[in-house]
């Protein structure tokens, strides 16, 4: 694609992705004001995770206006799984930080990831938090931006030792994921060092992205849970590792580790407490 065009595709995602973040509010809102999680008509996915009627309204709206605009793009949704896409395609996560949202908590968000499966790429991510009034943006090779304002990293002074860093993980719904996330905690509580689950992986990773956040652990992450924010974070001019602490590509696999952070230093010093898989 060229610049051209991913500028003209990051503007309509966008406009959607702020349509819907505007219909997810105002359903937060509505539900909070009511204290009755019963009006999302919340469900249980497999192995505990919850999905809600807001969930599925915000799936089925952006899958509609992408398939739309780009009837030949493929679409693969943590609502909608599609193992079967190729070249160039989209990754959704509809509302990612389901369990805040039904709680009250305003941490939460939607993310849309366009990447080409041919040359193992992220091209565009966004990231929009309603409640928080941010929508972040990074295309590749043009840098991040939260609401308009360049993300950039080499002007934030980073702490110097991983014992005074603000660290966060996050886990996939296996039970040896869960098991991984409660064995790292339990090393942070013990080493002396901050490790807290926020529980919206792509908005913590945003974070990073804009410094406020220095490292980030996930445990069996699936694309939809990162393609987005690791664009971001990258274009940013921090670093997005594998499992194996080599840099990360994009890859549609699920059940992948992923570890992220303000610069590599702070990375290495996090590697002898993480239960790598």
């Amino acid at each position: 694609m060229t610049d051209t065009s991913l500028f003209d595709t990051a503007n309509y995602v966008k406009a959607i992705i702020f349509d819907v973040g505007i219909e997810l509010k105002q359903l937060f809102i509505n539900h909070i004001r009511h204290t009755n999680s019963q009006k999302l008509h919340r469900q249980f996915k497999s192995k505990g995770e919850l999905v809600t009627y807001a969930d599925k309204l915000a799936n089925n709206y952006l899958v509609k206006q992408l398939k739309k605009r780009f009837p030949y793009f493929d679409i693969y949704s943590e609502e909608s799984p599609n193992n079967e896409i190729g070249g160039i395609h989209w990754i959704i996560d509809p509302l990612d930080g389901t369990t805040n949202f039904v709680m009250g908590n305003p941490f939460w968000n939607t993310a849309i990831a366009l990447v080409d499966n041919q040359n193992k790429e992220v091209l565009i991510g966004i990231i929009y938090a309603p409640m928080l009034d941010k929508l972040y943006l990074a295309i590749k090779n043009k840098g991040a931006f939260v609401n308009k304002h360049k993300l950039n990293l080499s002007k934030i002074t980073p702490p110097k030792e991983i014992t005074k860093a603000l660290n966060t993980f996050c886990h996939g719904s296996s039970k040896q994921a869960k098991i991984r996330a409660a064995k790292y905690y339990q090393t942070a509580f013990e080493n002396g060092f901050i490790a807290r689950q926020l529980g919206s992986a792509q908005l913590e990773l945003a974070y990073i992205a804009e410094g406020l956040i220095h490292t980030m652990f996930i445990a069996e992450g699936n694309t939809y849970d990162y393609a987005a924010a690791a664009l971001l974070i990258k274009e940013a001019g921090g670093t997005v590792f594998d499992q194996y602490f080599t840099p990360w590509t994009y890859t549609h696999d699920e059940n992948k580790d992923i570890i992220a952070g303000i610069n590599q230093e702070l990375l290495y010093q996090l590697k002898r407490y993480l239960p790598l898989s």
